[in-house]
C-alpha cells in the first residue's frame, strides 16, 4: 500500500506537505502584470495646461487618470503631490503658483495593473 493516500479533493490523508505545495502552486500562478505608458515634454515659457501635441514624438499619450492605477508626475526628476497638478485625458494642467523655466523635462508616468494567469509555469 503507498504511503499516501489522497482524498478527492486532492489532499493526502497522511497531513503531509502536499496540501501546502498544490496550495502554493495554485497561488503562484496569478501574476500582476504592470503596463507603464510615458509621457514626456519639456516646459515652455510661461505654459499651465500641455496636451497630447505638446509631448515629444513616441511619448506623446496623456491618458486619463481616472483608467489607471497610478499616475505619477515628475517635473525636473521630482516626483509632484497631487495638489500641483490635475490630468484629464489628452490634457495636464499645473496648479502651482510658480511655473518651470522653459526647457526644464516633466514626465507623467501612467500605471495599469492587471492579474493574469501564467499559464504552463511561465
Amino acid at each position: 500500500m503507498n504511503a499516501h493516500t489522497f482524498r478527492r479533493e486532492g489532499t493526502c490523508t497522511n497531513k503531509c506537505r502536499h496540501r501546502r505545495r498544490s496550495a502554493k502552486k495554485k497561488r503562484d500562478s496569478h501574476r500582476i502584470q504592470a503596463v507603464v505608458t510615458l509621457y514626456i515634454a519639456t516646459a515652455q515659457n510661461q505654459k499651465r495646461i500641455y496636451t497630447n501635441d505638446d509631448g515629444l514624438a513616441g511619448y506623446n499619450q496623456i491618458l486619463s487618470a481616472k483608467h489607471c492605477d497610478m499616475v505619477s508626475v515628475f517635473i525636473n526628476g521630482v516626483l509632484q503631490p497631487d495638489a500641483n497638478y490635475t490630468v484629464h485625458r489628452n490634457r495636464f494642467r499645473l496648479r502651482t503658483c510658480d511655473l518651470p523655466p522653459a526647457g526644464t523635462p516633466i514626465v507623467i508616468q501612467f500605471i495599469k495593473l492587471c492579474c493574469c494567469t501564467a499559464k504552463g509555469g511561465d
